[in-house]
């Protein structure tokens, strides 16, 4: 028996291509670019002026809740993993982008805290597998990201 889903197709707009959502979800971090925390913090809250507030709330609280996993993550609340960055929104990061083509995001990620301990480039991450709880049901406002 043959399974065949329905794919989507999703827009990169740092290369400006047009993929499937299986091959942009394989794996290779260029194309990833786009879904990362940098890279809203970069484009949608400095450069298009999405309010900051919206920019954290899309990134954690709303990915946590749809993954089923809030609030162990998605917030900073006793009892939480206690998992965030330090950004510097007045830095900047130079990366290799997509088809080789260097990107400039404004902004820097100055550190990172994984369960309230710094987390030092090089080493390895302790985490552990949480199980998903029961998801929210989809909104269905298409006039909102939140």
């Amino acid at each position: 028996m043959n399974c065949s889903r329905p794919t989507r197709s999703i827009f990169c707009p740092i290369c400006g291509t047009q993929e499937t959502q299986s091959e942009v979800f394989r794996g290779s971090p260029d194309q990833l670019l786009v879904f990362s925390y940098h890279w809203v913090l970069s484009e949608l809250w400095k450069r298009r002026k999405i309010p900051l507030a919206t920019c954290i709330k899309m990134t954690s609280e709303n990915a946590a809740k749809r993954l089923g996993i809030y609030p162990q993550k998605g917030c900073l609340e006793a009892g939480s993993d206690a998992d965030f960055v330090i950004y510097n929104p007045e830095g900047s990061s130079s990366i290799t982008g997509p088809m080789g083509s260097p990107v400039e995001l404004i902004g820097a990620i100055d550190s990172v805290y994984l369960r309230g301990e710094k987390y030092e480039a090089g080493q390895t991450p302790k985490g552990q597998f949480i199980t998903r709880g029961q998801s929210p049901k989809r909104r269905h406002n298409k006039s909102t990201w939140i």
